[in-house]
């Protein structure tokens, strides 16, 4: 009987340690909803981190304060991008094409621009600007992205 009363002491005692979240597990409060800017609201990109592809890039914000210091994984919206590797040489070579001309864009631009952003489970959706032109739109003019549904392969 002397030996059963600790243990059952002991056993209550462990159980209570893994179920107490006080102890085991500090506290965090909720985190708080981002609050999204307006769609017609222009944020600046302080620094582009890298050009994934044509039309993805992480950059980090300038004037959000809400992500300040965070990289962000922006998809760019407003036309069709062709994809690497594709669904034929055609496309494989568009998307080379297209991701060169939009790193040389980021590169000469004066300011860099979000409009139109949404958050997505895998990053945010966005329209870019660069020196208040649409990039695409530029890209539509050069013929470098497609504009509705997209027909790379012959």
């Amino acid at each position: 009987m002397k030996t059963l009363v600790p243990l059952i002491l002991v056993s209550l005692l462990s159980a209570c340690g893994v179920t107490n979240t006080t102890f085991n597990r500090p506290y965090l409060p909720p985190e708080e909803p981002l609050v999204m800017p307006e769609p017609s609201v222009r944020l600046t990109v302080g620094k582009v981190l890298t050009v994934e592809r044509a039309d993805r890039l992480r950059v980090q914000m300038a004037d959000w304060p809400e992500v300040a210091d965070q990289t962000l994984t922006l998809q760019v919206t407003g036309a069709t991008f062709p994809q690497f590797p594709g669904q034929c040489a055609n496309e494989a070579g568009a998307a080379a094409v297209a991701l060169k001309r939009v790193e040389a864009l980021l590169a000469d631009a004066h300011t860099i621009e979000l409009s139109e952003l949404q958050e997505q489970a895998d990053g945010f959706t966005a329209r870019v600007w660069l020196d208040n032109q649409a990039l695409d739109q530029r890209l539509l003019q050069e013929q470098l992205v497609q504009s509705g549904t997209a027909n790379w392969c012959p």
